[in-house]
Order: C-alpha cells, then structure tokens, then sequence
C-alpha cells in the first residue's frame, strides 16, 4: 500500500472491510495492462500475543480519512501523498517507535506480506497470484526464522 500517483496510486474505494477481512482492489501496477486488476483479501483479526487487530486499524484509518473518494494516502485538502513523502514519514514513525528506519522501508510491506503468505501455508501460486509475481522472484521476500 504505497501512495502512487493521483490517477494510478491506491484510492479509498479500493479498501474495504467485511467483519475483519480487509480488502485491496490494485486497479493499476506493474503489470496491470497484462493481467489486468488484481485483488487482495487480507485476515484482520487479532494478531496472537500483540493484541493488534489490522481490521481495526484500517476502519479507523478509514474514519479518519473519510469517505470523500480520491488518492487512499492524501492530505486534508485531497491533494495525494507522493511516495517520498509516504517514505519520509514510515521512517520518521519508525524512529518514533524505536524502530530502526534503516532495517524497515516502504518495501517491508511487500516483504511481510509474502512472509505472512507462506507462514499461513499458501502456495507458491498463491504467494505469487497475491504479490502479482510472474516468476520465482517472490521467494526472496519471504523471510522466516
């Protein structure tokens, strides 16, 4: 989920949550003129021993946002988050949170989210379905202990 531009970037009507399923519509990306949109169904529920909920997270993300349609990552006035910036403030949160900036980046979502994949016993097509992988490169995202 990383800011793109206003035409291409993620928009607001393409998250949605049912119960603690969250959805992601990727409407426009790397290769979306070959396979065309993509989907994406994420779990949301409570993530054992951290008492973290994505689910909650996202729907008060999205009630502090707002229901005006346009760029997901965007400034009161509308006006989209450019990825930079989007990098620029992870970094700065990350710091907050006495987390190193050096080690988490706005790539690291991709990365948990192939690892998360193979955690839970996806498939490799699966994996590389979800990622919009077209070749074996996923496997180097996928980082388990």
């Amino acid at each position: 989920m990383v800011p793109g531009s206003a035409r291409t970037g993620l928009q607001r009507q393409d998250i949605s949550l049912n119960g603690d399923l969250i959805s992601v519509s990727f409407r426009h990306f790397k290769h979306s003129r070959k396979h065309g949109s993509q989907s994406l169904q994420i779990p949301g529920g409570v993530i054992p021993a951290s008492l973290i909920s994505p689910a909650s997270c996202v729907r008060d993300f999205l009630h502090a946002r707002g229901t005006v349609q346009g760029p997901l990552f965007a400034y009161v006035d509308g006006t989209p988050m450019l990825r930079r910036e989007f990098d620029f403030l992870l970094k700065h949160l990350l710091e907050f949170c006495g987390l190193s900036s050096q080690v988490f980046k706005g790539h690291s979502f991709r990365i948990g989210a192939a690892t998360s994949a193979a955690l839970r016993g996806e498939s490799d097509a699966q994996i590389r379905a979800a990622g919009r992988w077209s070749s074996d490169a996923f496997r180097k995202y996928i980082r388990v202990a």
